[in-house]
């Protein structure tokens, strides 16, 4: 798993490029985000601060399974 910020789209992508990882996690953008791009999964959990929704993500990488968490 690699998980950067998201601020540098370069980054990002050579990191979902590179398929060296099954999974990326990112925020910086606040938005959700469960993606698949080849074999690899890019998520985004959302956003705690400065967004209409708080969220949080969990994953499960024993299953696969992602749930992404209101937080009131």
């Amino acid at each position: 798993m690699a998980a950067t910020h998201g601020h540098d789209p370069r980054l990002l992508g050579e990191l979902i490029a590179d398929c060296q990882f099954p999974y990326v996690c990112h925020g910086h953008t606040h938005r959700l985000r469960d993606e698949r791009v080849g074999d690899v999964r890019i998520i985004n959990p959302g956003a705690l601060h400065r967004a209409k929704m708080h969220t949080v993500a969990v994953l499960d990488t024993d299953t696969d399974v992602l749930e992404h968490v209101l937080v009131p």
